[in-house]
């Protein structure tokens, strides 16, 4: 996008972009709430005592999700472009154990959990990647340059875009992330930046309380308007029924400042631009991004279980259950409401006067209750339900109906299947039927590529530590020095339960057939205590197994000299005869 020059002009420019990335903000806001409630409680009318007893939606999304994404298996990979010399291929493996100390140390892991877990709810969620810096001292008070890389989730009604109709970051020549900061933060980014109006911004900062997508207005959550009279208006009030519900929400006292950064593509520069904005019209930053970040990258990768052509913020997967949560909601309730009857059966009673006194009432539902009646022909009729024999079938079948709609056959979830003959059926039969859950993992696998893309991008721009060739002679080299035609993918689908079996089948076949060694396939496998693992592998096992092929290739040889000299009684010469 051509940018102005004119400071006016830039602003009005710059506006004009925010108001059209934001302009969905609040209804995909209304749209998400509801997402939310169905999500935990299994009802858009969540906290109410009338809710429902069971929610089907959260576990089914967190066995969903454990499908897609495994945080303890997932393995990355780097490979180099045709561009950079074999010799570099030294430097991988140490930049592969960065990547799984940044991915595991800090938390990395659990946040694209967690990010997939709301995305089911959301249709999408995004992680934000940064560089945390700090100084450190070392044993002789040398000050060092020090820090990690730090991810938070972004929550999609933050997020923004020009055009909703292309899905992708990098497709949009425009995007917009809103976020709160305390005024103090605000102040020491401004000072860390060394920014020439740092007082005159806070000075002018307008701080307040911000409305997730999680709150809700009061006690008073929805207000059924039954009458309105004379300007008075009559209705019934939705109240929380307990309080446990507002420990899902943020309370937060402090006064936060509404700040969005404007990530726009500018053609003078070929690259993006990062426009900093304090609400409501103060532009703070005006920068490049490759003078707060990594040129040509942008710090967001989304999350999402489904993905749309057309539509940027993907399909919520919890949409498509709530249809059949209602249903199961609603038959769960008249399988109560007759459990209710049978317990308290209701009576009919016949040839008595005036009616059934409270006290006769009270008597008939109190046990071994005593009921006294005086009139002549007068009985009591217990009318005692039974409950249909089909009912909870009705209730398995809704439930079978959520495994349908997301690709969840009940093989794949460690549950008996009708007609299965064998264990090699069996594996079969769930082959087949993850096919789905394959593709959609897939999906998450790309996500997690970028992850990786970004860990090793910041790393070579700010990390400044020096790591070590992985050979016996190997140099140090700084992270900047690892060459930028690189790839970074997930290791054969580590990331999902549903190619494990698959993974380790491959890996024990290469090393049957030698192509990989010990070593390699320790590094290739899930397994605890990696580390010591392989160095008793050097330490003992190796040694060990060497000691004992030369051992044995000295008696192999023994028994061929032997073989080679002639034998006594065959034209041999005796010992101490003359020839």
């Amino acid at each position: 996008m051509k940018i102005p020059t004119d400071s006016m002009l830039r602003w009005q420019f710059y506006q004009d972009l925010v108001q059209k990335c934001t302009a969905s903000r609040e209804s995909r806001r209304a749209f998400y709430k509801t997402m939310r409630a169905y999500y935990l409680f299994g009802t858009q009318e969540y906290g109410l005592s009338n809710g429902p007893r069971y929610n089907k939606i959260y576990p089914h999304i967190d066995q969903l999700v454990s499908f897609m994404f495994s945080p303890e298996t997932t393995r990355f990979s780097l490979k180099f472009g045709p561009s950079v010399n074999f010799d570099e291929q030294n430097k991988i493996p140490p930049m592969q154990d960065e990547i799984h100390n940044q991915w595991h140390d800090n938390t990395v892991d659990q946040h694209v959990r967690n990010a997939l877990r709301w995305a089911g709810a959301y249709g999408y969620m995004w992680l934000k990647l940064r560089w945390k810096a700090w100084k450190r001292k070392d044993s002789t008070g040398t000050t060092h340059d020090d820090g990690m890389v730090q991810a938070h989730i972004v929550e999609p009604h933050n997020i923004g875009v020009l055009r909703e109709d292309k899905p992708g970051l990098y497709n949009q020549e425009a995007y917009v992330e809103t976020y709160y900061i305390t005024k103090s933060q605000l102040e020491n980014e401004l000072t860390a930046g060394c920014h020439r109006r740092t007082a005159e911004i806070i000075a002018t900062a307008q701080a307040g309380h911000s409305e997730d997508v999680g709150t809700n207005a009061g006690p008073i959550d929805r207000l059924i308007v039954t009458n309105i009279t004379g300007g008075s208006i009559t209705g019934n009030a939705s109240l929380w029924a307990t309080p446990l519900q507002s420990m899902y929400k943020p309370l937060t006292i402090e006064d936060l400042i509404e700040m969005q950064e404007l990530y726009v593509y500018d053609d003078a520069i070929s690259d993006y631009r990062v426009v900093t904005i304090m609400q409501p019209s103060e532009v703070v930053w005006d920068r490049p991004i490759d003078q707060i970040y990594v040129g040509h990258t942008l710090p967001h990768v989304g999350f999402t279980l489904g993905p749309a052509h057309d539509y940027f913020f993907g399909h919520s997967e919890v949409e498509k259950l709530i249809p059949l949560q209602d249903m199961r909601n609603e038959r769960i309730e008249d399988i109560r409401h007759i459990l209710r009857k049978q317990a308290h059966p209701p009576s009919s009673v016949t040839g008595v006067m005036g009616g059934i006194s409270d006290e006769a009432t009270l008597a008939l539902d109190t046990p071994a209750g005593i009921l006294a009646l005086d009139g002549i022909g007068s009985q009591v009729k217990v009318e005692q339900p039974t409950l249909p024999q089909d009912i909870w079938k009705d209730v398995a079948a809704i439930d079978e109906l959520f495994n349908e709609m997301s690709g969840l056959p009940a093989v794949n979830q460690g549950r008996g299947a009708s007609g299965v003959r064998s264990e090699g059926h069996a594996q079969l039969l769930s082959q087949l039927g993850s096919t789905r859950a394959k593709d959609r993992a897939l999906v998450v696998e790309d996500s997690l590529d970028e992850v990786a893309t970004l860990i090793v991008k910041l790393l070579r721009k700010y990390d400044k530590r020096q790591y070590r060739e992985a050979k016996v002679d190997g140099v140090r080299f700084f992270p900047e020095q690892f060459p930028e035609d690189f790839e970074a993918k997930v290791d054969g689908h580590s990331n999902s339960p549903i190619f494990v079996e698959n993974h380790e089948a491959r890996v024990f076949a290469l090393l049957d057939r030698h192509v990989i060694g010990p070593d390699s396939a320790l590094d290739l496998l899930d397994i605890p205590q990696r580390d010591l693992l392989k160095k008793k592998l050097k330490e003992e096992i190796e040694p060990a197994q060497a000691k004992a092929a030369q051992q044995e290739h000295q008696i192999q040889m023994l028994k061929a000299t032997k073989g080679q000299q002639p034998a006594q009684g065959n034209g041999a010469t005796p010992p101490g005869a003359a020839p």
